[in-house]
């Protein structure tokens, strides 16, 4: 279509369509999900795949828009947009950064957030259960004055009331007394104290009327970033209404060939566009370790580098070699053949990956942390030969020594250090028995290769070796959680 109207000029185009898009999808969710969520009834057991299971469906498809939780995360407007969905939260104690930008919930009409609860990136609101022949929709509730970490599943029933602050990848009880006052960690979660000494350093920031000054302070820095992160967009989408327009030969090789140099073309301006980004807003300058409060200026500077650039169109090299090339491109200090399968890195200029390493699908390197209004970043230093099982989370200032392993789905906990060869599991993880064979000795072997050259098929040394294989280390009992 674009192709037939030449005289559209590509900016004006872009203009156009980027903000009838952003019009149309704040009416869509803003209506859609809300008229639909009448059909459903709170309690009542519906069959699968039948009507209301297809409704149930389509709000969730229609709310869960993740263009707009990006575009409006970490600032005061996120909360507009929850209410403009359905979210019900009271009355709002502005903090500026009262939702991350990553979240997801089935029936958004049936979430409760209480007043003065902030909520870090990646809680599913779990409003909607599932058995193989039905389903029911519930109200999920988030109690007042709570903080929640990462990668959080709230299922409706929880047993969680008042000022929790509940970790990262943290299960949420669904047995025993309401938990208030205290600080919930682990899967199984387990007690902890609500609040550290750390956390009250920055209290007077966060005091009226030196609170509401900043929250005008962050806001004005905030609709900057928005900007940005519009005006990025925007450019990439000038780019391909530029592309499209352009006259391609349909006669032969010569037709799969310019169609060919297109494609490739828009891939190398997509990455481009998002790596120049990525950098200039460091200043092409590596990141620094911060601890500030998300008040000052360090941090609104921080949720810029998140916003603006993107790392989502890094999947579609997963598990190529090509991956590994553009981490380097984005600041990560990485080695040689590291297989990536779909490892999401967030500070990028903060962590460093080993010769031989494997991350494996849909693990996590954060080098950050937000707790209670305080943020915290730190480097992430992965060995040579170290594994990254499925589902991972490794936090700020961890250190895998060289053929160490963290199993699939385990929470390796800010300041950790695993020893070499170790292996690491469970959420907190700890280090677990290691028995021959298992995949940490694996891990062990790809250290020595990468320091010391390819071992033979008849376990001699070859040319370039040092030594014949690793050190190799066992424990018979896991450590006390740190």
């Amino acid at each position: 279509m674009l192709a037939s109207m030449p005289e559209l000029d590509s900016l004006a185009g872009a203009a156009v369509i980027g903000g009838g898009l952003l019009i149309a999808g704040l009416i869509v969710a803003g209506t859609v999900p809300r008229l639909l969520t009448l059909l459903l009834r709170p309690g009542k057991t519906y069959p699968l795949f039948g009507f209301h299971f297809t409704v149930q469906h389509l709000v969730s498809r229609w709310s869960n828009l993740a263009p707009f939780n990006l575009l409006f995360g970490d600032s005061v407007l996120i909360t507009r947009y929850l209410k403009l969905i359905g979210y019900r939260l009271g009355r709002v104690e502005q903090t500026g950064s009262n939702f991350g930008t990553t979240f997801h919930h089935e029936i958004p009409a049936l979430s409760y957030i209480g007043t003065g609860t902030m909520v870090s990136d990646g809680l599913s609101m779990m409003n909607a259960d599932f058995s193989s022949s039905a389903f029911q929709v519930r109200p999920v509730v988030v109690g007042p004055g709570n903080f929640l970490g990462n990668d959080l599943a709230f299922p409706a029933g929880a047993r969680t009331g008042e000022n929790c602050l509940i970790a990262t990848k943290a299960m949420i009880p669904l047995a025993g007394p309401v938990r208030e006052g205290v600080g919930l960690l682990g899967s199984p979660c387990f007690e902890i104290p609500r609040t550290v000494q750390r956390d009250t350093r920055f209290d007077e920031l966060s005091a009226e009327p030196e609170r509401s000054r900043r929250i005008i302070a962050k806001t004005r820095h905030n609709l900057v970033t928005i900007a940005l992160h519009l005006l990025v967009r925007f450019a990439l989408l000038s780019w391909l209404l530029v592309i499209a327009l352009l006259p391609v030969s349909d006669r032969g090789w010569q037709g799969w060939a310019s169609t060919t140099g297109l494609i490739f073309a828009d891939l190398a301006v997509l990455i481009g566009l998002f790596a120049l980004a990525d950098r200039a807003l460091t200043g092409f300058r590596p990141l620094r370790p911060r601890f500030c409060s998300i008040y000052q200026l360090p941090f609104w500077r921080h949720e810029r580098y998140w916003k603006v650039s993107s790392i989502a169109f890094m999947r579609i090299f997963d598990g190529t070699p090509f991956k590994a090339a553009f981490w380097r491109l984005l600041g990560v200090r990485m080695g040689r053949r590291v297989f990536d399968d779909g490892c999401a890195i967030i500070e990028r200029s903060l962590t460093s990956v080993g010769s031989g390493a494997t991350l494996n699908m849909a693990c996590l390197l954060q080098g950050h942390s937000l707790e209670d209004g305080i943020f915290t970043s730190d480097r992430i230093s992965i060995g040579s030969g170290c594994t990254v099982g499925t589902g991972a989370f490794v936090h700020y200032a961890v250190t895998m020594e060289d053929g160490a392993l963290v199993e699939a789905d385990s929470f390796a906990m800010k300041g950790s250090v695993i020893r070499r060869g170790a292996r690491w599991l469970g959420n907190p993880a700890t280090e677990g028995e290691t028995t021959w064979g298992s995949s940490n000795n694996v891990s062990l072997k790809s250290a020595a290769t990468a320091e010391n050259g390819r071992p033979s098929s008849t376990g001699r040394r070859e040319a370039g070796s040092t030594t014949s294989r690793a050190d190799r280390t066992w424990t018979s009992s896991p450590e006390p959680a740190r």
